[in-house]
């Protein structure tokens, strides 16, 4: 199964920096794969979605992207009977869904807006003949916020004057002074929250040597962003006394704090790494610069 739209950019040709041109569309089809595979899984789980360039022309730059939606075994027998037209009709008002969130704010602040969003996605999917199966999954407002701001990142590469047109002639309005509090709707949805302690051994993946940023690390097979409390302890790292590499655990004392909605679904989780205790190191030797003293 596999659908066709175009995404155009009609670009000032006057404004200076030909390759934000090229670096906007690359982010726009990004954006979209994204959207397109998150809507795609509420219907069928395994879907996997291939991106391709169909064509592409250069008047403005207008590429068209042709996707594949490749089911899984599971869900080739709940999709046999699902013609191409209905999965068509879906994502492009669901495209039109998103564009018009996009337009319609110039502050998004609030929760309100990413929960219509969702609505009006479950709506396109009804309207299509696509949820009557029982493998149908609802959207969740959480999800739609990150892939809302990268859009709208991806707009930011342009300029005001210019414009991005999809699918059926459906334009993307470019706003630079448009705001999306990412940290706003987050606490806006958030109606319970929950901190818990404790020590984990964490697997490092990508340490901040130079500033203050979150380290990221694995816990088992999940990753996590970590911002890191112990200063003493940091400094000593940074300060390049203790040598530490990705593949070097760390136990440590951890706190999460966890924010769930009103219906227990899980929002956002941060974690804080409050105190080392030791490191781990992949490659032995040296243990004795491990130890916190």
């Amino acid at each position: 199964m596999e659908i066709i739209y175009p995404i155009k950019i009609e670009y000032d040709k006057s404004i200076k920096g030909a390759s934000r041109i090229y670096r906007s569309m690359a982010l726009l089809i990004e954006s979209f794969q994204e959207y397109d595979e998150y809507i795609a899984h509420l219907i069928f789980k395994g879907v996997k979605i291939e991106q391709y360039l169909d064509a592409i022309e250069v008047s403005s730059l207008k590429s068209f992207i042709r996707e594949l939606f490749i089911e899984s075994d599971e869900d080739s027998l709940s999709s046999s009977k699902i013609k191409v037209e209905q999965v068509e009709n879906y994502v492009k008002t669901s495209h039109r869904d998103i564009i018009s969130t996009l337009n319609d704010n110039k502050i998004i602040n609030s929760s309100i807006t990413f929960e219509n969003l969702s609505k009006k996605i479950e709506e396109n999917a009804d309207q299509s003949g696509l949820k009557s199966g029982n493998l149908y999954i609802p959207p969740l407002a959480k999800d739609l916020i990150p892939i809302v701001s990268e859009l709208n990142t991806a707009l930011n590469t342009l300029h005001n004057s210019e414009i991005v047109i999809v699918s059926n002639n459906m334009e993307l309005k470019i706003d630079k002074e448009r705001i999306i509090s990412i940290d706003d709707i987050r606490k806006d949805m958030t109606k319970t929250t929950t901190v818990t302690s404790g020590t984990k051994i964490l697997q490092l993946k990508k340490p901040d040597l130079l500033g203050n940023s979150k380290w990221d690390f694995k816990h088992g097979n999940h990753p996590m962003e970590v911002k890191i409390l112990d200063i003493d302890w940091l400094n000593e790292i940074q300060s390049g006394r203790i040598p530490i590499i990705a593949g070097d655990s760390v136990q440590a004392k951890i706190r999460t704090v966890s924010s769930y909605d009103n219906d227990g679904v899980l929002i956002d989780e941060e974690h804080f790494l409050e105190s080392f205790e030791k490191f781990i190191p992949k490659q032995k030797g040296n243990g004795e610069l491990y130890e916190k003293q």
